[in-house]
């Protein structure tokens, strides 16, 4: 059994704020990249499917793409990555502009 143990940052050793317990589980190791721009971004031109296709060339389980200020491009990689039965975990984000910098949310649908 494994226990992994989440706490706030900078927050004093304490209780936990969340405890997750496996059983009987493989631990494996999968390749992501976690910040990819597509063409539905200001400041990149790179098509969704060329996206998916290229992930999957290098060896990458799973991408997200996060373009700048929609979620547009996630969404769409995803719907594309099912229809055309590509074996690529995509998790739509968002890169928010925010007055201190940029900000990635993943798992952000709308």
């Amino acid at each position: 059994m494994t226990t992994v143990w989440h706490r706030r940052e900078g927050s004093k050793p304490a209780p936990p704020i969340y405890a997750y317990t496996f059983t009987n589980i493989e631990m494996i190791t999968m390749r992501f990249d976690l910040h990819i721009h597509s063409s539905h971004s200001r400041d990149s031109r790179s098509p969704i499917d060329s996206i998916l296709k290229h992930a999957v060339d290098i060896g990458l389980d799973g991408i997200a793409i996060c373009d700048h200020d929609t979620v547009k491009g996630g969404t769409v990689g995803e719907e594309r990555a099912k229809e055309l039965g590509i074996p690529l975990i995509v998790i739509p984000g968002v890169e928010i502009t925010t007055t201190k910098g940029h900000l990635i949310a993943l798992g952000i649908r709308e």
